[in-house]
């Protein structure tokens, strides 16, 4: 049950352990503040708790946010690198000098995708922009690094970890569809998630995936996810999975539809369920001419090394 043929332990039991170790230290940073925050307030009712709860949290937010995301890069790395005694190329993880191609398109690919919605949306009278006057302001370079930081821990932990696990399987399927369900299935607590959603973040997951397989690299979907988050918020205004932003430019819905996303933002919507399919077609047309074979990265060589050898070599 714990180990496959082979006699290594089977991919799921190692995705579940590193989200449990994931969620356990996010629950001991909670647990933590909301210690210290308890402190701050010795006598008093339990308002008095919550406003100074409320109070720390607003004060800390930027560190919290920080250790939670530095916790979902860290455990997976350190999982791969010291678990499994293999390198970071190995999951898709080189260096970025090695890898600037990849980057530099998947920057410029997330930019034109969420522009081509963004234009779709005007085009179709979903939207409309209340001013083209730029409006720029500390959050418009204060979430840049936000975005950086969250499209690194997500893509280091669903494509470079999840999909370098699950090769183990063999099952090019499996490889994509788990680790793009389980990236979608993350955000399920998120505002106004709804079925569009789920279908459009898993979709989303599937064109990172793509990236992967056909690229061997996590830089080409890191770069897609960085730009098409901080376009999507800090310059077009949108709602990024349910959470509101101030856009360079002023973007207002005519209404909310199944088009537009409504309340979720542009990811809620049929219009960039579109978009996102074209990525696919891109990708396709840019590694047209790769003999790139994502599936042979385990090499038996390099399998004799996988996770969690306990005591003799396999």
């Amino acid at each position: 049950m714990l180990k496959n043929k082979e006699g290594l332990f089977r991919s799921g039991w190692k995705i579940a352990l590193v989200l449990a170790i994931i969620f356990g230290l996010m629950y001991l940073e909670d647990y933590l503040f909301e210690y210290f925050a308890t402190l701050h307030v010795m006598r008093g009712t339990e308002a008095d708790l919550h406003r100074a709860y409320d109070t720390l949290y607003a004060q800390w937010q930027w560190l919290l946010f920080i250790i939670s995301q530095a916790v979902m890069i860290a455990v997976p790395v350190i999982a791969w690198k010291v678990l499994s005694k293999r390198k970071l190329d190995d999951m898709g993880l080189g260096r970025l000098r090695a890898n600037k191609k990849p980057f530099g398109v998947g920057l410029l690919f997330g930019i034109v995708s969420i522009t081509a919605a963004f234009v779709a949306m005007l085009l179709t009278g979903n939207v409309y922009v209340v001013s083209w006057t730029p409006q720029f302001t500390t959050d418009t370079v204060l979430y840049l690094f936000v975005f950086i930081v969250v499209a690194f821990a997500e893509e280091i932990l669903t494509r470079g970890y999840f999909m370098s696990v699950l090769r183990q399987t063999k099952s090019m399927p499996l490889v994509i569809f788990t680790s793009s369900f389980l990236f979608s299935l993350m955000h399920i607590m998120n505002n106004a998630f709804s079925l569009v959603p789920f279908i459009n973040i898993m979709l989303a997951g599937l064109l990172f995936a793509y990236m992967y397989f056909k690229s061997g690299s996590v830089w080409m979907p890191i770069g897609y996810h960085i730009t098409w988050n901080y376009f999507q918020g800090c310059v077009y205004g949108f709602a990024v999975s349910g959470t509101d932003f101030q856009g360079v430019i002023s973007t207002q819905y005519a209404a909310d539809t199944i088009l537009n996303g409504g309340a979720f933002g542009p990811e809620g919507g049929l219009i960039v369920t579109a978009v996102l399919v074209l990525g696919f077609v891109f990708v396709r047309w840019h590694y047209r001419n790769s003999a790139f074979e994502y599936m042979d990265m385990d090499t038996p060589a390099a399998l004799k090394a996988l996770y969690f050898k306990i005591g003799c070599e396999i």
